[in-house]
């Protein structure tokens, strides 16, 4: 065989390799698998190959660390750097500094392990946002996200707490910070055709039943998205500043934020303007399938089962953050940042001290804190769209009528009437795809400060998750689509189905290892707006009218509040009037308010 074939032979040696390790039963022996490793390595020097031999020295010391023999991968990973020689440094030695964190932490060695984690993160900062497909980005962590959790942990261990936060926070939702609003992209020249084309593909798409579309059309698609995102003005994520973040926050404002080391560990942090502490949560493996299972009930759920949400008012015992030297219990505001398989829990319809916690504190999400960092200013001329879709003509799909949309469209039309804000109401067959297509190519979308829709949602798909959408009269808009509408808009509300849902999972992968946004809450984020209402899983129509509606009254009122407050109110009166069933949690906590931006006159 010539040296190619030798290589090609190797490869598939390490291949196998693998295979084998995953086969291998719990506590089996890999002594043999080592062994087969070392002789694989030996071959790959016979080739004179650096990316092979790393590549080798990376599958033994795998191996060692899968058969707890720690202390003899650590001098086999630490031939890897020398071995590449400044080569690979995005993939193959940030692997091995991932590998050499886990081997020292099982010593408990947390000054390595922490200087380690800062070498491999710093590496993988540097070319992580030099991707421009939001899914290669987000799966670019997925075998360099244990650095960042290791980091964590070291850094916890060592009492540098605002090092844990630090840490912990690059690898949240970075990618919202990064790419370009709608609006901010080029518009001339062949980046206008570009927009044209892929607004034409969507329509097209959207003739097709969900998810059934010819690939031709969606992978064109998927290419002018990229393309798109390359003419914006993507830049990089400004440096995390805690100090910086406190300095935004209001005297009755404090965050809670959540970070996963692993399925049962939790770092849990509470800030406000003036201090921040931080805990490590051990989460039970019955908590942990709790949370699951209460996640999965919320994503996949079509029907209402009211007693499967119940269960989230016990959820405080173990994920509230203990006593501290801040009262965060006492504030009027809180922020939550949850993390993986929490943000499909509604923190907000948690009990503490026999009350829900949206009854003591307007609570409202954040995908991270530098979003807090995100200045803007928000319109002062008040305009509103308010979509109200009953009876749906799609193709290819069936949707049930919603008796009560176009009357909860017609009662937020009549609550800014008396305001004198100006009001477009789309009912019936106004209330078509192709006019909010339209709109947005002359700019009248561009001029709402605040837009309604009661319709339909779909379920997000943790494997396609910006194809998510919600339904008009006569067609579908998805998350692509919506993503690149021109927005200015203080607020969204989305009172349809599930259209506050983001993935946890998806694309083979058990948890997304950057915890990025997707789904419609980053589609209208990217597009513009500022705060979205949306919703955790199908919701009741009348319930929804209730709430929604009365989040308008109370942001409108004479003495007009925030957002956050005013779902707070209206969710307090909703409590307040509704009888034994309707008071359950299933009716009234999927309304959740999330959040990018800090509004300049705060």
């Amino acid at each position: 065989m010539g040296v190619s074939d030798d290589v090609v032979a190797l490869r598939r040696t390490l291949s196998q390799l693998e295979l084998d390790r995953l086969e291998r039963a719990s506590g089996e022996p890999l002594d043999d698998l080592v062994d087969r490793a070392a002789v694989a390595e030996k071959e790959a020097r016979r080739l004179q190959s650096r990316d092979l031999i790393a590549i080798t020295l990376l599958r033994r010391a795998e191996l060692l660390l899968a058969a707890g023999r720690e202390r003899d991968a650590i001098p086999v990973l630490e031939e890897v750097g020398p071995v590449l020689r400044g080569s690979r440094e995005d993939d193959l030695r940030v692997r091995a500094l991932a590998h050499l964190a886990e081997a020292h932490a099982r010593s408990k060695d947390w000054k390595r392990v922490s200087a380690l984690c800062e070498e491999g993160i710093t590496l993988v900062e540097k070319y992580r946002y030099n991707l421009t497909s939001d899914y290669l980005a987000s799966a670019y962590l997925h075998s360099r996200i244990a650095l960042y959790s290791w980091g964590v942990r070291a850094a916890y261990e060592l009492g540098r707490y605002e090092l844990m936060i630090e840490r912990a926070e690059l690898s949240k939702s970075r990618l919202i910070l990064s790419r370009p609003a709608a609006s901010t992209r080029a518009s001339a020249g062949a980046a206008a055709d570009r927009v044209a084309e892929f607004r034409e593909l969507s329509r097209r798409i959207a003739e097709h039943p969900a998810r059934r579309a010819p690939e031709e059309l969606l992978a064109r698609r998927h290419m002018l998205w990229d393309l798109m995102a390359l003419e914006g003005s993507k830049s990089r994520p400004e440096p995390f500043s805690l100090p910086a973040i406190q300095s935004l926050l209001r005297k009755d404002e404090a965050i809670l934020f959540y970070y996963w080391l692993d399925a049962n560990s939790l770092a849990i942090a509470t800030i406000d303007r003036d201090r921040f502490a931080a805990e490590l949560r051990h989460v039970s493996p019955d908590q942990r399938r709790m949370l699951e299972s209460y996640a999965r009930h919320a994503l996949e759920s079509t029907k209402p089962n009211y007693s499967a949400f119940e269960p989230v008012r016990d959820f405080g015992s173990f994920l509230l953050p203990a006593a501290s030297p801040i009262a965060w219990h006492e504030k009027q505001r809180l922020l939550v940042s949850p993390h993986r398989v929490l943000h499909s829990i509604p923190f907000h319809a948690m009990r503490y001290e026999n009350r829900w916690l949206i009854e003591r504190a307007a609570v409202s999400y954040i995908a991270n804190l530098s979003s807090l960092q995100l200045p803007y200013t928000p319109r002062k001329e008040q305009r509103v769209l308010a979509v109200g879709v009953e009876h749906f003509n799609v193709p290819g799909r069936t949707l049930g009528p919603l008796p009560e949309a176009e009357l909860e469209a017609q009662e937020v039309k009549q609550i800014y009437d008396t305001q004198r804000v100006p009001v477009t109401l789309l009912l019936k067959a106004e209330a078509t795809a192709d006019r909010l297509r339209g709109w947005d190519s002359d700019g009248t979308l561009n001029g709402y400060s605040c837009l309604h829709f009661a319709t339909h949602g779909e379920n997000v798909n943790s494997d396609s998750p910006m194809e998510s959408h919600f339904y008009m009269q006569d067609s579908r808009l998805d998350g692509l689509e919506l993503a690149n509408l021109r927005l200015e808009a203080n607020i969204v509300v989305l009172s349809a189905c599930c259209s506050g849902q983001r993935p946890i999972a998806g694309r083979g992968l058990k948890e997304l290892p950057g915890d990025d946004l997707f789904g419609l809450q980053a589609a209208f984020f990217r597009a513009g707006a500022r705060r979205i209402l949306g919703t955790l899983w199908p919701v009741d129509s009348s319930a929804a009218r209730r709430i929604a509606t009365a989040f308008h009254s109370h942001l409108i009122a004479d003495k007009p509040c925030d957002p956050e407050v005013a779902l707070q109110t209206s969710i307090r009166n909703y409590l307040a009037q509704a009888d034994i069933r309707t008071r359950k949690v299933y009716f009234w906590a999927a309304f959740f308010l999330s959040a990018l931006g800090r509004a300049k006159s705060v």
